[in-house]
């Protein structure tokens, strides 16, 4: 980490990479404050009125990023989660898009967004679903939604860390800590 401690770590992945739970790890484990754009989604269908379904989500998501543009969508979320700049050091979790990731760095700069991608295999995933209840089809849907397209290839592409995500949940924290430890 900077010798002054201010970074601001990203986190991307499909659907249950993960994201969360490392995103809750880190945060107790560095006492950071933690931020989440599905949270803020959710919070936005909730005062709309929307039912909360995964599609629904995913269109809403959608739907803000068009009326607010990326920045504003980006602070929409920090707000949300009463993180600001003096919030850094912190964890952001549930970047879908390379678009929200610039406007996490606008928000924060000159202070560094580190952008860390949970890569979990599709057999991993369809395990998790299914844990979940949700068939592999269905997880298969949620991936052709806009708000999903760029989780597979362009934010791994761009990532400073990607972790494989189906190791257990303790062994992927490690290995985020310990990276964050030489950035």
């Amino acid at each position: 980490m900077r010798d002054d401690g201010r970074v601001v770590v990203a986190l991307s992945g499909r659907t249950r990479a993960g994201k969360t739970t490392l995103a809750m790890g880190l945060g107790q484990a560095f006492d950071w404050p933690v931020g989440s754009f599905s949270r803020y989604v959710r919070r936005e269908a909730a005062r709309r009125g929307i039912p909360e379904s995964r599609s629904r989500l995913q269109d809403l998501g959608a739907q803000l990023i068009v009326e607010l543009g990326w920045e504003p969508f980006a602070a929409a979320t920090l707000t949300n989660a009463g993180l600001d700049r003096a919030s850094i050091p912190c964890v952001v979790e549930g970047v879908r898009h390379v678009g929200t990731l610039e406007g996490l760095r606008s928000v924060f700069s000159p202070v560094p967004v580190r952008l860390v991608h949970l890569a979990v295999s599709d057999a991993e995933r369809n395990r998790r679903l299914a844990a979940e209840g949700v068939d592999a089809a269905t997880g298969a849907r949620w991936e052709q939604h806009s708000t999903e397209r760029e989780v597979l290839a362009e934010l791994p592409a761009i990532a400073d860390l990607v972790v494989c995500a189906d190791q257990p949940r303790e062994q992927v924290l490690a290995e985020v800590s310990s990276w964050l430890g030489r950035v």
